[in-house]
């Protein structure tokens, strides 16, 4: 089955329809479902993650007949969206790719790399996302490749704190989380990520920077598959 992620943009504006459909090994037991809507969003400053699933139209019912774990991604300054699917997990780091092969990876859910996404994070070194609930400080390790195809690494000093509790709905099911804010300076800037966490750990949500090219990326867990 063959299916396309097409955006038409337009001052500040996105009209796009997201199309789900098998990657690599899961392709036969995502044989047959796809997820086709439209989704119109306003300039990319104004997208929230918590609204971001229910712009899709998808439904539980939708969800249900996916058997591999999918997320939803946007590209905040672009307003882009896709669904992806976790393809591969290697050594503790899960990629999770779009029908187009735009990729990103994550450890323990803390995004570590991005491909096909313009200014992407070749790799970068950071703490479990345990840690950056713990509120020490500690350091990371970004790196991106320059024009002159040569790698630049930055690193960053960082220190999580707890935001607050709160409530965010994700396709029509709602969850109690604890928001937790990351904020790291370097030579470079700075940039802050923030997670939505349930109880016993789970990552629900997430905005986590990529470069200063792609800006942030937002990603809602949307099902576990099966």
């Amino acid at each position: 089955m063959t299916s396309d992620w097409v955006a038409l943009r337009g001052a500040g504006c996105l009209a796009a329809f997201v199309a789900l459909s098998a990657c690599g090994s899961d392709n036969d037991r995502l044989n047959g479902f796809t997820v086709a809507r439209d989704v119109v969003a306003g300039a990319a400053s104004s997208v929230r993650p918590a609204q971001q699933a229910g712009s899709l139209g998808l439904t539980r019912a939708d969800l249900a007949q996916i058997l591999t774990p999918v997320d939803l991604i946007t590209v905040e300054r672009l307003g882009a969206q896709a669904v992806i699917a976790k393809v591969a997990t290697n050594a503790g780091v899960e990629t999770w790719s779009s029908v187009d092969k735009k990729t990103v990876s994550f450890r323990a859910g803390v995004l570590v790399a991005s491909r096909g996404l313009g200014d992407d994070l070749i790799g970068a070194s950071v703490p479990p996302l345990s840690r950056i609930m713990a509120a020490d400080p500690y350091t990371r390790s970004h790196s991106w490749m320059r024009g002159n195809d040569q790698v630049l690494r930055q690193d960053f000093t960082c220190r999580g704190t707890l935001v607050g509790s709160t409530a965010i709905t994700i396709v029509e099911r709602s969850y109690a989380v604890r928001q937790f804010r990351e904020s790291c300076t370097g030579a470079s800037g700075s940039f802050q990520n923030d997670y939505w966490v349930q109880m016993g750990g789970k990552l629900r949500q997430s905005r986590q920077f990529v470069s200063d090219g792609v800006g942030y990326v937002t990603i809602q867990h949307l099902s576990d598959g099966g």
